[in-house]
């Protein structure tokens, strides 16, 4: 792992090779906020890190950061959308519209945060059959050269298994634009028993790490327009289920991260088939174990017992 990095949570970003991180840091004050709990003189805070692997095409070890862009990341939940674009939930289920402006460099400049949504219900502790246990985002590989395309799909997994389909028209500029009138659309059902982890691949493909270590991956042929046409479940790996965290920013990449903290890079040449095909794994990185933290990216835990 590049110098100065820290145990954290990981947020992937989407066709792009940066990777943001939250890390948790002690504030020493005698002020904390209400939603985090106070130690003595201070609080927990998240500082928002970015870093770059060069190296994603091929798997090759070569990074840029760690650099911080950004403090007070107290979020419920962040998940990346469109590349440089971040959501944020806050405590009160307000869902919130970033631009890392400085995304290509690692600069700390940004625009926004935009509320562009209410009642965002992201629960993991006790939820009710209708809380989200997560949230994440799908965007089309190469849509950013679309002038036209401003959109980014986002999926909520339900406590009940319900798969609910989400777009955004306003994911480039942050405004308040959504298809459907915002009304979410359930295109599937069932994506919570028996499953331990689900994550996007990107252009409508969706993988889903089974209790037993099985991957399964799927299509979502209607991603773009929220209707139920699918393609899957293939089976396309065994034994993924040891891992802290998996995630995916595209194009067949996938990182996960070892119990001990080694992040490995994974190529699915048979991403846009689902057919079983890889490259062999390389060791991109090492101390990249959450350490307790919570990991939020466009990768779902679907097996949550307390909140980190």
């Amino acid at each position: 792992m590049p110098a100065g990095s820290l145990p954290f949570p990981i947020i992937s970003n989407p066709v792009s090779s940066v990777i943001y991180a939250r890390r948790h840091v002690w504030i020493p004050d005698d002020s904390a906020p209400s939603d985090y709990p106070s130690f003595g003189t201070g609080h927990y805070s998240a500082d928002l890190l970015w870093y770059k692997h060069l190296g994603y095409q091929d798997g090759s070890y070569s990074w840029e950061g760690a650099r911080r862009v950004g403090t007070e990341w107290n979020f419920k939940e962040v998940f990346p959308g469109r590349p440089g674009k971040l959501y944020a939930i806050e405590n009160d289920d307000d869902l919130l519209w970033y631009n890392h402006v400085g995304r290509a460099t690692g600069a700390a400049s940004w625009a926004g945060p935009n509320v562009i949504g209410t009642g965002w219900r992201v629960q993991t502790l006790n939820p009710s059959s209708e809380s989200f246990l997560g949230v994440f985002c799908d965007t089309r590989n190469g849509a950013s050269l679309v002038v036209a395309d401003r959109t980014a799909v986002i999926y909520a997994v339900q406590k009940d298994g319900l798969l609910l389909w989400y777009k955004h028209e306003g994911g480039i500029d942050g405004s308040a634009s959504w298809a459907n009138g915002g009304a979410p659309i359930v295109v599937g059902e069932g994506w919570v028993q028996g499953s331990k982890r689900v994550f996007s691949g990107c252009n409508g493909i969706i993988y889903l790490l089974a209790d037993d270590g099985t991957l399964k991956w799927y299509r979502h042929v209607g991603f773009w327009d929220g209707t139920l046409e699918w393609e899957g479940p293939n089976v396309v790996g065994q034994g993924w289920g040891n891992f802290l965290n998996v995630f995916s920013i595209g194009l067949g990449i996938i990182y996960a991260i070892d119990q001990d903290g080694t992040l490995w890079w994974y190529k699915h040449n048979g991403y846009r088939d689902g057919s079983s095909d890889w490259e062999d794994r390389k060791k991109v990185g090492d101390g990249w174990n959450a350490n307790g933290f919570y990991v939020v990216c466009n990768s779902v835990l679907l097996e949550w017992t307390h909140v980190g």
